[in-house]
């Protein structure tokens, strides 16, 4: 298969709290992190533009009552 054959794709996810796209595509050798960037900038001004919205749950545990942990030690063979 030549390169040009290979057609850029995006697989969606769901997870917990998110929608994950993966995306698959060719480029050059050098300068992949400058089109990764470009895409990323690319698909955030397209989600603004159509009013999405991008959020994460976060939680904030609060109030933990105490523990209390016991430490015993082995019984031996003497002590039974």
């Amino acid at each position: 298969m030549r390169r040009s054959e290979i057609a850029p794709q995006v697989f969606w996810r769901l997870t917990d709290n998110w929608l994950e796209m993966a995306l698959r595509f060719v480029t050059k050798e050098f300068g992949t992190r400058q089109v990764k960037d470009r895409m990323s900038r690319d698909i955030l001004s397209a989600f603004d533009e159509a009013g999405i919205e991008i959020a994460s749950g976060t939680y904030e545990i609060v109030g933990i009552p105490p523990i209390r942990v016991e430490l015993r030690t082995p019984a031996r063979d003497s002590d039974r």
